[in-house]
């Protein structure tokens, strides 16, 4: 006749173990017998898959017989980096006094070990660089993408790092994030325009925690952000005239900026006298960027009376 299991104790009440379990006794299994059991052998047990002991948990010695039916039994769980779920614990190396074992000798999926830091894989800004257009209250947004399901009750702190204070410049609003879901997480900055250019900022990010309650170690992004708040100016400006007469076929300006500039975008010119407006009409066709930095705007001249100075 073979003894029957009537308890598990606490696997129970904590069928997952973390990083934070890491240490002695983290695993403790009551177990009660209906019959006598043998209580000169060490109250041990077997994981299966087999490979968890001793990878992932040790028997400790502390464990015992507290009657010849009640045996209290401790694990230690190890330093190691590890998932493994649905464990079974077997009872097989546990008899009674004429050497029968349990019977169930297995009881299943009673056990999940978590012990795998999550990592965040990547990281993906709404634009690179920072520009003028984000300046304010949590306009710029980093996605950060982990490795696996996280708790989206905790949020991850991230930081902006250079060699240079941009703490006037860009900082990390952690009241507005968001969890898109449970692996990517956005980020939200503030942005100030000091009219400055910086490069290669890095970004480090902590704090956050996997589903199982497993907490991330620091990780940095090197070079992953640059900012752009300074406005460009032209440093040269030139006329192909600088007085329009009846003669003239057309206005051309060359201007050259101080730094790469966007040539979807055609740039502007205002006069001072909204006369001029009725002689120029600009010319998008002639009009042309020449390279980063240099760009030719070209007006036609209408036929119309207008005598202006000064513009």
């Amino acid at each position: 006749d073979q003894p029957r299991s009537r308890g598990l104790g606490d696997v129970y009440k904590r069928q997952l173990l973390n990083r934070q379990n890491i240490g002695t006794n983290s695993l403790e299994v009551l177990l009660t017998f209906d019959k006598k059991m043998n209580v000169n052998d060490d109250p041990e047990l077997r994981f299966n898959p087999s490979s968890i002991n001793p990878s992932l948990l040790e028997y400790n010695s502390s464990s015992q017989w507290l009657t010849d039916t009640t045996c209290l039994i401790y694990y230690d769980l190890l330093n190691s980096s590890d998932e493994v779920f649905n464990i079974n614990l077997l009872l097989d190396s546990l008899k009674d006094l004429s050497g029968n074992s349990p019977s169930p000798n297995i009881i299943e999926n009673v056990l999940n070990i978590d012990t795998k830091r999550p990592v965040p894989i990547t990281i993906n800004p709404l634009n690179n660089p920072i520009y003028d257009g984000n300046t304010g209250a949590s306009l710029f947004e980093v996605a950060v993408i982990y490795s696996e399901s996280m708790d989206v009750n905790q949020i991850p702190v991230l930081n902006v790092i250079h060699q240079i204070d941009l703490s006037n410049s860009i900082s990390y609003n952690a009241f507005e994030g968001v969890w898109q879901n449970d692996t990517v997480f956005i980020a939200k900055f503030n942005v100030y325009d000091e009219n400055i250019e910086v490069d290669s900022i890095d970004i480090t990010i902590n704090f956050a925690k996997d589903e199982a309650g497993n907490p991330q170690t620091l990780t940095t992004f090197e070079n992953t952000l640059q900012l752009d708040t300074k406005n460009p100016h032209p440093i040269v400006f030139n006329a192909n005239t600088y007085s329009i007469t009846n003669s003239t076929n057309n206005y051309s300006v060359l201007i050259v900026f101080n730094e790469d500039m966007n040539q979807a975008v055609s740039p502007g010119l205002v006069f001072s006298d909204l006369m001029a407006n009725n002689a120029l009409m600009f010319n998008p066709s002639l009009s042309q960027w020449y390279n980063e930095n240099t760009y030719e705007k070209v007006y036609d001249i209408n036929n119309v009376d207008l005598s202006i100075e000064n513009v």
